[in-house]
């Protein structure tokens, strides 16, 4: 009991405004997990670990999440301040921008900004969705991850382009698309379903909309 009363203040102090959200989580999953079993302190333990784990998910707002915040902000401001130039379409960055003319505030607006407003809402959002974790593994191992994801795309991409170079699709379009769709794997493999419906006999859980939303953001993308 000692463990989970630590844990609970520790989820207290940190999102205070969330603390009851929690314990309601908690309480569900004692009830479907060990009904009918004798409830030991280790058992309610570790119950409390995953309700508090992933209702981090669930409070709304960029708290705890400093990393996910900026990114959001300087891909909002770039959109909306090249755009107000007419300069969106000019963001897509070719071999020649890489090898002939390399202009280095063009590759760097072309890794953060958007290329139209639908691909802002729905960027903007899946990003603004991911922040959870970033709360989850810290603001530094986050930081690394999008290093490390930026680092291996733009390599994957330099080659693409060197071997479609005389090719119709020898322009990369712009937006922090494989930071997207990288937190796509974590979200598959590490994000638990808490509920299912059906709409219109089809069956759906509450991460459908999720990947509804990059369905339509890969659309766009392929549609540009």
């Amino acid at each position: 009991m000692d463990r989970m009363r630590q844990r609970s203040n520790n989820l207290a102090q940190s999102s205070p405004d969330l603390f009851y959200k929690v314990e309601g989580i908690f309480f569900k999953k004692i009830q479907k997990r060990f009904l009918g079993k004798e409830l030991s302190s280790d058992r309610i333990a570790v119950a409390f670990e995953d309700a508090g784990r992933w209702s981090l998910r669930f409070p709304y707002g960029p708290e705890n999440a400093p990393v996910t915040r900026a990114l959001i902000v300087a891909s909002g401001f770039l959109t909306v301040a090249i755009g107000a130039r007419g300069k969106s379409r000019q963001l897509g960055v070719s071999f020649q921008d890489l090898s002939k003319n390399p202009r280095v505030w063009k590759i760097v607006a072309s890794a953060l900004a958007f290329q139209s407003t639908p691909e802002l809402l729905f960027g903007l959002y899946l990003l603004y969705y991911f922040r959870l974790f970033e709360r989850q593994i810290g603001s530094n191992k986050f930081s690394v991850f999008i290093l490390f994801t930026g680092a291996v795309s733009s390599a994957l991409e330099v080659v693409a382009l060197m071997l479609l170079k005389g090719s119709k699709f020898n322009v990369l379009a712009s937006g922090p698309y494989s930071l997207i769709f990288a937190l796509f794997v974590p979200f598959y493999f590490d994000v638990p379903i808490t509920s299912r419906f059906r709409i219109f006999g089809v069956n759906l859980s509450d991460k459908s909309f999720i990947y509804l939303a990059g369905l339509q953001v890969q659309y766009i993308f392929s549609d540009l």
